[in-house]
């Protein structure tokens, strides 16, 4: 009985090893010649010997790993748009005092500048609120024809004052470390590229700190700063003198630290600088906090801000009074936005930021590289504003 037993479960394994034989790869064995070089008795000898050696077999040709299923993501909510990040949240949301991206990302949907870039083209812009400007030979006096008919989120008219009113303000508060050192490059040269508005105004002045400018001093800062950006509202314009042929000016304008224009009247009634060149150094170089706009908007652009929340979400509603008729480039959008409603909330977790995508609950995440081969599936689908998406 044992010996039947034995015999039986013999041929089980021999069985099993068959069925593993002939799941296994192909099995390739070559011949080869390996030579060595040996010391032996003091005297160098060459050995040769023939061994078989196994190798891995080659794919052949158009043989590759099935590609990964393509998956269709959920929308539960067609109104509003969910943006999962995991890269932080913005320190403010003025667009002066922002020098990063999170803060820079929001800002510019809520606010615009005269020009904004061509699509992927850095180098390339086209008309926002100018509708067109003109520049002097040498390419330091710009000026702007400014668009009729745009109206701030808080009811406000744009006109070209406002757009001087944001860039002084811009200049004038010059935070530590902000992003003005560029501004006050392209209006006053490189040597007075700062990295504050209190570096920049005793550096102009001559003085070895901003504590040590006079009153008069610090009126004639500001004087200069207004002399280098000139409105016009009878006709419209709004006239930039810089120091130098400056390629980048344009970029400048571009970004929302120079060209997030608001509501000077609007701004003032709420306790921001009041325009007067007597008084800037009070709204000079601020915290964070400090600023009016640190978590208050009130641009021109496709959304508004309805609130943030630090640490927990950002909330925009779409600007049903938008001003754009015409695309800024072909198929580009116009008027109110299509989406209602945007979230951003900052989620630090990878696995909670996918999940949410896979469930439908986020239609925006942050992926870092290291995780991009977990949405493969997600691949080769393209949705529209309606949320509808195909294969492409």
């Amino acid at each position: 009985m044992l010996r039947k037993n034995i015999s039986i479960i013999f041929g089980l394994l021999v069985i099993a090893s068959m069925v593993l034989s002939s799941c296994a790869p192909e099995r390739i064995v070559e011949t080869v010649v390996v030579t060595q070089v040996v010391e032996r008795e003091g005297q160098t000898i060459i050995e040769t010997q023939i061994v078989e050696v196994e190798v891995t077999p080659t794919p052949k040709t158009g043989e590759t790993e099935p590609p990964l299923a393509a998956v269709v993501p959920e929308f539960k909510n067609p109104d509003t748009y969910m943006v999962i990040t995991g890269a932080g949240e913005p320190q403010s949301l003025d667009p002066a005092w922002t020098y990063e991206t999170a803060g820079s990302a929001v800002e510019s949907n809520i606010y615009e500048g005269l020009v904004f870039f061509n699509r992927e083209k850095t180098d390339d812009y086209v008309p926002a609120l100018a509708t067109d400007w003109t520049v002097n030979e040498d390419g330091t006096v710009w000026v702007f024809n400014i668009r009729d008919g745009v109206t701030f989120h808080e009811g406000g008219t744009l006109e070209p004052h406002d757009i001087a009113y944001t860039t002084h303000r811009a200049m004038l508060q010059g935070r530590i470390d902000g992003p003005h050192w560029m501004t006050y490059e392209a209006f006053f040269g490189p040597d007075l590229a700062m990295a504050s508005v209190n570096d920049f105004a005793a550096a102009f002045v001559g003085k070895d700190s901003f504590d040590a400018l006079s009153p008069a001093e610090l009126v004639q800062v500001c004087e200069d700063v207004k002399a280098t950006v000139v409105a016009d509202d009878e006709a419209g314009t709004v006239t930039y003198t810089l120091a130098n042929p400056t390629p980048w000016f344009m970029a400048l304008l571009a970004q929302s630290f120079l060209g997030g224009v608001t509501d000077q009247e609007w701004m003032v009634e709420n306790g921001d600088w009041d325009n007067d060149c007597a008084t800037w150094q009070n709204w000079a170089d601020p915290a964070a906090e400090e600023s009016l706009l640190f978590n208050v908007a009130n641009g021109t652009g496709p959304y508004k801000l309805d609130h943030w929340t630090p640490g927990e979400e950002i909330v925009l509603t779409a600007f049903e009074d938008y001003w754009q008729t015409e695309p800024m480039w072909e198929g580009g959008p116009t008027g109110a936005a299509s989406i209602k409603n945007v979230v951003i909330k900052n989620i630090n977790e990878w696995g909670t930021r996918l999940s949410m995508f896979e469930t439908g609950d986020a239609d925006y995440i942050y992926v870092p590289n290291t995780y991009r081969p977990q949405l493969e599936g997600y691949h080769g689908f393209e949705c529209d504003a309606e949320e509808n998406c195909e294969e492409v």
